[in-house]
């Protein structure tokens, strides 16, 4: 049986490094609003109106636990969060083979009809001036829902204090999900037809959910075969844990895992792991009527009863949806 702890939510990261941590580097980015990844300052403006506009959102991260963990994690809610020390693309760039004469180039923001691929790897013969050959790789981060709290929270820590009421914030993986699953079949789609790769980096437990409430199939493959996989392995799912270094104060990227497989296999994400039975859906439709919850009769004018069930919609927060995560 797992034991859930509770656990405080707030943000994991600001501006890259623990809110705790006071290293002349962490309090220099926060002084100067600084993404340490970018080495610039952040560029997540911030659009609450009850937060000062002049100050970019720069919490990289929030603790949380979601189903498949059993402890509580930072969470990656800033896709540039993974280009820390270069590491996805010197792990990306495995699947390249170089030769005498070329280099790897990055391009980002590269757009297309079907969406963006945010950076694509590129083998660069430097003497004829051509591309030899690419792989398309994406980070996919986390969203939240109540993003004011995560927000309250970011500007408390900024001031060093601690907010003092519970937040109720969570992750969204239902959106992220659907968007990553969008993504992923467009994109894969038009990487069969070049006969390229892609690869997409996530969090180890934002894959951990995807197993634990989807049917998805992907093969996990040996780090150490990354070099010579099969061409009929089209879609890679790189997965990175975030590893405290004590000595540096902060959180580091580390691959743990990659699984592959093909648009057909990472299609089954579609499908969750439990259907309910009918019984189950008309025990829940008999218990409205009955507690005459958000319900209106058939001779009832229609327009006052969507009134009443409208009206409930808007008042429910956005965490109702996403109390099971």
């Amino acid at each position: 049986m797992i034991i859930r702890r509770d656990y405080e939510r707030k943000v994991a990261e600001v501006f890259g490094y623990p809110p705790e941590a006071s290293s002349p580097q962490a309090l220099r980015v926060r002084r100067e609003y600084e993404c340490p990844f970018l080495g610039a300052r952040c560029v997540k403006p911030s659009q609450h109106r009850d937060f000062d506009p002049n100050i970019p959102f720069g919490a990289c991260s929030v603790w949380h636990r979601g189903i498949g963990v059993s402890e509580p994690h930072p969470y990656i809610i800033c896709p540039i969060r993974f280009v820390q020390d270069h590491r996805i693309f010197l792990d990306a760039s495995r699947l390249l083979s170089p030769r005498e004469g070329t280099e790897i180039i990055i391009v980002p923001e590269i757009s297309l009809p079907m969406g963006r691929i945010d950076y694509i790897l590129s083998l660069y013969d430097v003497a004829k001036q051509e591309v030899v050959d690419f792989i398309a790789l994406e980070a996919m981060a986390c969203s939240t829902t109540t993003t004011g709290d995560v927000l309250r929270s970011f500007h408390d820590l900024l001031q060093g204090q601690t907010t003092e009421e519970k937040l109720k914030y969570g992750i969204n993986f239902r959106q992220v999900i659907s968007r990553m699953t969008v993504q992923v079949l467009a994109k894969a789609y038009v990487c069969e037809k070049w006969n390229k790769r892609m690869i997409w980096a996530i969090q180890d437990v934002l894959y951990r959910y995807m197993q634990a409430t989807t049917r998805v199939e992907l093969t996990k493959i040996p780090l150490a075969t990354l070099e010579n996989l099969p061409a009929d392995i089209p879609v890679l799912f790189f997965t990175y844990g975030m590893e405290m270094n004590t000595e540096q104060q902060r959180f580091e990227l580390r691959l743990r895992e990659a699984y592959g497989g093909t648009k057909e296999s990472f299609a089954r994400i579609l499908e969750p792991t439990e259907l309910p039975e009918t019984s189950r859906m008309l025990e829940l439709i008999q218990h409205r009527i009955q507690a005459k919850e958000s319900i209106f009769a058939l001779h009832i004018l229609l327009s006052q009863g969507l009134a009443k069930v409208a009206s409930k919609i808007i008042r429910e927060s956005p965490t109702e949806y996403n109390s099971h995560a």
